[in-house]
């Protein structure tokens, strides 16, 4: 987002810096300082975050904003307006989250009143506000021209965040690329080094540069993609909310057994996105499986 709000005059645009685990005291130094620190308006991230839960209980403001943080943003409002139907947390993570937060002194728990500004459709409650990001600033900028014949894949952090091993995302990956023919792969801001160098060496897949909010970098290039191919990533939605029937945006539905224990719930993420999307999402089987496992996402497709 700072490629967005850097430019912004009415911002106070605060980097938290990197999420790895050598920059945590840094970043909770700079949340402790923030909170001292009053605003009317403020806008946070992801909610889930012991880090920005702290700011948003500890710093005087007005009101608290969440800006769309991807599946964040409804896994948030779905525990504070139906705690049994938000996603379950691996054990293990959630612990950890919990440990640290203690060790910090972050302060957790829940704003009385918290807004969203999102492009997903969420029912608001009584005392809470959605306001509907229209996207219309991005979409004026698109370009005009039928889109060429790249198939973008939006990467995502799977391996970073022990969801998945390594070996086994590179081989999903090579397998989408030997169906798909020439697929440019965009990773993640958080994925590292060593996994990108290998996913570079799976024929027929470039890695291309990740720099830049993606939804900002298609209205910077002189067309748009004929496919945007993920993992469940949150910004297939996005993109299909700014270009529409334009291009072609599907996600390929994985398996409990692609993930390490106790990482699949509902939980890959791809049921949020096709109820969100009212089916225009298109669900792929990943290449060489039959297609029978995809019938568990046929409420929310609302095929039969």
């Amino acid at each position: 987002m700072q490629d967005v709000l850097d430019v912004a005059p009415w911002a106070n645009l605060v980097d938290g810096g990197p999420r790895n685990k050598v920059a945590v005291v840094r970043r909770s130094r700079l949340v402790h300082r923030l909170a001292s620190e009053p605003s009317d308006q403020l806008f946070i991230g992801d909610y889930r975050s012991p880090f920005m839960q702290h700011l948003a209980l500890r710093q005087p403001h007005d009101y608290v904003w969440l800006l769309d943080d991807g599946l964040g943003t409804i896994e948030t409002w779905r525990r504070r307006t139906d705690p049994q139907a938000a996603v379950t947390r691996a054990a293990p993570s959630w612990l950890r989250q919990v440990l640290s937060a203690k060790l910090l002194r972050l302060e957790s728990g829940d704003v009385e009143r918290l807004r969203y500004f999102t492009f997903f459709n969420l029912t608001p409650s009584e005392t809470e506000l959605v306001t509907v990001n229209r996207l219309a600033w991005l979409r004026g900028r698109l370009p005009a021209g039928p889109p060429d014949e790249r198939t973008l894949f939006l990467g995502s952090p799977f391996v970073e965040i022990g969801k998945m091993t390594e070996d086994h995302y590179v081989s999903l990956l090579a397998s989408v690329a030997a169906q798909r023919g020439a697929i440019d792969y965009r990773p993640h801001r958080r994925e590292n080094p060593h996994k990108l160098a290998r996913l570079a060496q799976i024929d027929h897949l470039t890695v291309v540069d990740a720099s830049g909010t993606i939804e900002l970098v298609l209205t910077q290039q002189p067309t748009l993609p004929k496919q945007v191919l993920s993992f469940a990533s949150s910004a297939t939605y996005s993109i299909y909310k700014l270009v529409g029937d334009r291009v072609r945006v599907g996600t390929y539905a994985l398996e409990p057994t692609d993930f390490l224990d106790d990482w699949f719930a509902t939980g890959d993420g791809v049921p949020a996105l096709l109820e969100q999307s009212g089916g225009k999402i298109a669900l792929e089987a990943m290449p060489g499986r039959p297609s029978d496992y995809l019938s568990r996402y046929q409420p929310v497709t609302g095929e039969s």
